[in-house]
This record gives structure tokens, sequence and C-alpha cells, in this order.
């Protein structure tokens, strides 16, 4: 049976796709070509032989990966991980909390998950209380939690963690440090991926949430039709939608204790998250 030695964790919104692609080129790395087998937190009932089906056109290489980016977060993932592969080696990418919270906000908003009118605040206030709200919105951003929860099981030597902005300013450099986590060749060239970590905005984001309190059918085409939806979205790497000055507040005060204890624990000074 084939399984993974090297998983790609989380966090969820912090450039998995981009580095899943970079991944995949190197001749020593096969990983899942179903990126997400989301075994560990929705299919683990299925059992390791439905698990070793995502991995069947392995051919030998060194390394064998997934990368499901909800792991991290999920109860009860680090244990089971560990039951079943208590030799993995686990890559964290952690991005701002409060930016990464927002865009998946933002993706689960264009997927329509959510309807305009509710709103990054709205969603950010209520994920405890409002049933149809995903709830890692706000809940992803807790990486020194989520991390904790995993070194109960794995030595650190099994973890490798990694900022989302060391991605978007040295992505070889990033490269060279997972590859020598893994005990690969780590001088060879890969193209960049990082020009691909571009979202679309939405457009008319004042407007929208007024048509959507007001007009049922507005809503009923935005969660049934991804061509409807993308009449209001546009890629423009020069421009993105902002967060409200009040929205980044008040999950500054919800994350300032965990980003507080993850500084300490990486020994890094996260004050540029702010």
């Amino acid at each position: 049976m084939i399984l993974p030695n090297f998983i790609l964790a989380g966090a969820a919104k912090s450039g998995t796709s981009t580095l899943y692609n970079y991944l995949c080129q190197h001749p020593d790395i096969y990983m899942s070509e179903t990126k997400e087998p989301f075994f560990f937190d929705f299919n683990y009932d299925k059992g390791l032989d439905y698990y070793s089906t995502f991995f069947k056109n392995y051919s030998g290489e060194k390394i064998i990966g997934e990368a499901t980016v909800w792991y991290m977060s999920w109860p009860g993932v680090p244990e089971r991980i560990y039951e079943s592969l208590p030799e993995v080696k686990l890559l964290f990418i952690l991005r701002n909390p409060i930016d990464r919270a927002y865009s998946n906000y933002m993706h689960d908003l264009r997927s329509g998950l959510y309807k305009p009118n509710q709103t990054f605040g709205y969603v950010i206030r209520n994920e405890e209380i409002d049933d149809s709200i995903h709830r890692r919105i706000v809940l992803g951003g807790y990486y020194y939690r989520h991390i904790q929860e995993f070194l109960k099981y794995f030595e650190s030597d099994s973890i490798l963690i990694l900022l989302y902005d060391d991605i978007k300013s040295d992505f070889n450099n990033v490269g060279s440090k997972i590859f020598n986590f893994l005990d690969i060749q780590s001088n060879i060239y890969i193209k960049n991926y990082s020009d691909a970590m571009v979202s679309p905005y939405l457009r008319l984001t004042k407007l929208l949430p007024i048509i959507s309190s007001f007009v049922p059918m507005f809503n009923y085409f935005w969660k049934k039709s991804h061509h409807f939806r993308r009449i209001f979205l546009k890629y423009n790497t020069n421009k993105k939608n902002i967060i409200e000055d009040e929205d980044r507040k008040f999950l500054q005060n919800i994350y300032k204790s965990d980003i507080n204890n993850l500084e300490i624990y990486l020994n890094r000074d996260l004050s540029f998250w702010e």
C-alpha cells in the first residue's frame, strides 16, 4: 500500500496551491494528482486502502505527498495522522491571519457560499452563532494553537513552518528550505509560480450588500450560478479589495495573544503582520 511520507497541511489561503504546483516539478517528489484528498478530515472512515488510491501513479520518487490545507485546524486530525503515518513530515505555510481570513471569506463569497449581504464584518463577528457561516474563517488563523495540537504527537524536527511573506519575496529560497527538510536535491531549477498568487477582486462592494438585502432573486442567482457571480469579479494584479479598519482591528484583538505565542515559538518578529 502506497501512502504519503509528506503532507502540506495548511494554512488555507496561504499560497498552498502555488506551492503544490512548485513541488510537483521536483523529480524526487510525487504529489497526489488530486491536490486535496481530504482524507484525515472528511474521509477518514473510508480507510487507508481508499487513501492509497490517491497515490496509484507513484513511480519510485523518494517523497510521496499531498496537500489538504484544512488538516491544520480540523479537530482530531493530528492524532489521526500520527496513528496512520507516524513518520510523516509536515509542512505549514502561515500568512497574516487577518489577510488569510479575508482571502478565505472572498473565496467562499466568490464560490456562492455566502450572500453579498453576509459581509466580511458580519461573518467574523458571527462565526459561532450563525449556522450558515463556514466555521474556519476566523478559527483557521489560530496558528499557534493548531501547531501545538500537532506537537502533541510529532517531534518538532518533523515539522517545517514557513511564512507566506517569504514565499512572495524569495520563492526559490523557500523551495530550498523545503527540499533540505525533505532531504532531497535542493540545487535544481524549478519554475517560479509566485506570479500566480493573484486573486480577483469584487466590484461594487458597497452596492452588492444592499442589493442582496432587498432583492431575494439576486441571492438565488448568486448562489446557483458561477457565471452570474463572475459578472461582479475582475482580475487586476494592481487592485484588491480592502479590509475595513474596524474589521482589521477586531481581528487584531482576537489574534493578538496567539501571534505573541507564535513569535516566541518561532523566535521571529511578526510585528509586520500588524
